[in-house]
């Protein structure tokens, strides 16, 4: 036996002996138990999840344009949605039926996770709003001053049929 000190093949990922060194991914075969492999999933959920995030906040005007209240529903917003997603991931691996025939009780909370989920973004808002840091005060005060749209609102939402009366 040699007395020279550890030495990593990092082409191989194994040691001098052969033998595979601590973080090496060569021998995994799922990573079902490997908390590398889950810290690898979580930090891409959280990307993904920043991204949603940025995206929703575009969407209704920025993130400078949009109150605490309504960032902390887009937040709630995105919560749920991650529960809604492992449990349709469960639903897809176990079914919506048990071996009995009966409803499981991750049917019924899935569907009742996507109805919330529909009310959170019907007060969030379901339509693009532009942002108005984009126009100049004389666009803004035109777009206030136009007659109103068929349906009695302006662009921004605001009700005229009000103001005439």
């Amino acid at each position: 036996m040699t007395s020279e000190p550890f030495e990593e093949h990092p082409d191989t990922g194994h040691d001098h002996r052969g033998r595979f060194t601590s973080g090496n991914l060569a021998s995994l075969k799922h990573g079902g138990k490997s908390i590398g492999v889950k810290l690898a999933l979580m930090d891409a959920k959280r990307a993904a999840l920043a991204e949603r995030r940025a995206g929703i906040l575009a969407d209704l005007g920025g993130p400078e344009n949009v109150s605490t209240i309504r960032a902390d529903l887009v937040e709630r917003y995105l919560e749920l949605q991650v529960v809604g997603d492992w449990l349709g991931g469960n639903l897809l691996a176990s079914g919506v039926l048990t071996s009995k025939g009966k409803t499981r009780a991750a049917t019924t909370l899935f569907l009742s996770v996507v109805d919330r989920l529909e009310r959170l973004g019907k007060t969030i808002g379901l339509d693009r709003r532009e942002r108005d840091a984009n126009l100049s005060i004389a666009e803004i005060l035109a777009r206030r001053a136009a007659p109103p749209a068929p349906g009695g609102t302006t662009d921004d939402g605001h009700d005229q049929t009000l103001d005439r009366e």
